[in-house]
């Protein structure tokens, strides 16, 4: 582990250094490509870190920030995000945060990796009968309280991520187009406001259900390696990790090395 760990900093350093990196930078700098970045739950100091780098290089007026879940500590990094003057789209779904955990999360935590994907497979009503009388950490996402007033927050945006975070991808396109409306009536209700932005769970997408979202007006944001052009949205969002390097973190960030990995999200 501590030698792929090594292999991946010097590698990031090399890319740091290298004639792709300083491409990408100035089509940033000429306003043709966007940095699209994907936070969960990062602490203040973290954020503050990425956002004060990537603005050195690029601009933070070509980044994109989201957030997925609607984890608490994003709390906390209000006050980042306004001494950037950066704006945020926080995905949400509304029937964890009435539930006060991320089932994703604890699963990923306390499963196997078998019985994880088992889940993901089912219906968000027999998911959460077989996680009744579970010992679900509670008190992990934001409260509705929360929600309400960051509603009124000029830099702060929410989008949908599913009524109960399922997986998109393994449930039938009837089931998911009604998770996305309960999720839609939801989020106005709390906020005033209908979402545009739409966050698939885990980041599984597809093209036809990239086109049956659109088609309701929603722009759909997967998790998927790369840049965006200047006037793209969703498509593309590279992934920032905590337990690993700034370093490492920017080179990812500005080329979409190495391939994102999957998380709960």
């Amino acid at each position: 582990m501590i030698f792929r760990r090594q292999i991946g900093f010097l590698t990031a350093l090399f890319y740091m250094v290298s004639l792709k990196r300083r491409q990408i930078v100035k089509r940033c700098r000429k306003n043709e490509l966007i940095v699209p970045v994907l936070f969960h739950s990062p602490t203040p100091e973290f954020l503050d870190g990425i956002l004060t780098r990537l603005d050195k290089l690029v601009g933070l007026e070509n980044v994109q920030v989201t957030f997925d879940d609607g984890r608490a500590p994003i709390k906390d990094c209000i006050k980042v995000l306004e001494k950037h003057n950066k704006k945020a789209v926080l995905f949400i779904s509304p029937g964890e945060i009435e539930r006060s955990y991320n089932w994703a999360e604890y699963a990923s935590n306390s499963l196997t990796r078998s019985e994880f994907k088992e889940l993901m497979k089912l219906s968000a009503k027999e998911r959460y009968k077989y996680l009744e009388g579970k010992d679900t950490p509670k008190g992990g996402l934001l409260a509705i309280d929360d929600i309400i007033k960051l509603s009124n927050h000029p830099l702060i945006d929410f989008g949908n991520h599913t009524y109960s975070h399922i997986s998109c991808t393994s449930r039938p396109i009837d089931e998911v187009l009604e998770e996305i409306e309960l999720a839609q009536s939801k989020i106005e209700e709390w906020t005033g406001k209908r979402p545009t932005k739409f966050s698939y769970p885990f980041g599984h997408n597809s093209n036809k259900l990239d086109e049956l979202i659109q088609k309701i007006g929603l722009v759909p944001y997967a998790l998927k390696s790369g840049l965006l052009n200047k006037d793209q949205e969703g498509c593309f969002r590279n992934m920032a990790v905590e337990d690993m390097t700034m370093l490492e973190n920017i080179a990812r960030l500005l080329t979409a090395w190495p391939k994102v990995k999957r998380m709960p999200s």
